[in-house]
C-alpha cells in the first residue's frame, strides 16, 4: 500500500499576506501528524515508509526548517496557559463567526464552538482553554 500527499494552493492576492503563513502552518501540521502516525502505525499497517526526493533540488544535507516547527514551536506554546481571556472567545463569536462560511456558532467564555459545511454534512471546530 502506497499513500501519498500532494497539496497545491491558490491564494488571491488580497489575502496571500495572511493567509500563506496559515497554510504553511497547516502544511507543517500535516506533516508531523503524517509522521507520528506512521509511527504509531507501522507495525499494525500492510505499507512501507514513502520518501521522495525534490527533482530538481535534491535531498538536503539539512531538514527544511519548516519541518521542525511543531517540535519547535507549536508544542511548547501548546504548554503555555491560554492567552486568550474569556471575553475574547465571545467577541470571536460574535464578530466573525455569526455568517458564512459558519452554519452555527457560540461561546460560553471559555472556549467557542463552530460548525462550518463539510460535503454535505457539517464538521465541528471547537477552541477552548485547557486550563
Amino acid at each position: 500500500m502506497n499513500a501519498g500527499q500532494q497539496t497545491v494552493e491558490w491564494v488571491h492576492a488580497g489575502i496571500a499576506e495572511w493567509m500563506r503563513p496559515v497554510i504553511s502552518m497547516a502544511a507543517a501540521l500535516q506533516v508531523s501528524e503524517a509522521n507520528a502516525l506512521w509511527h504509531l502505525l507501522k507495525d499494525f499497517l500492510p505499507a512501507h515508509e514513502n520518501t521522495s526526493v525534490p527533482p530538481q533540488s535534491g535531498l538536503r544535507n539539512t531538514p527544511d526548517e519548516i519541518a521542525e516547527i511543531v517540535s519547535s514551536w507549536v508544542q511548547p506554546l501548546g504548554q503555555q496557559p491560554c492567552k486568550w481571556q474569556p471575553r475574547e472567545f465571545k467577541d470571536a463569536v460574535s464578530q466573525y463567526m455569526q455568517g458564512p462560511p459558519s452554519l452555527m456558532a457560540n461561546s460560553d467564555g471559555a472556549e467557542f464552538i463552530v460548525e462550518f459545511p463539510y460535503d454535505g454534512i457539517s464538521s465541528l471546530c471547537r477552541q477552548h482553554d485547557l486550563a
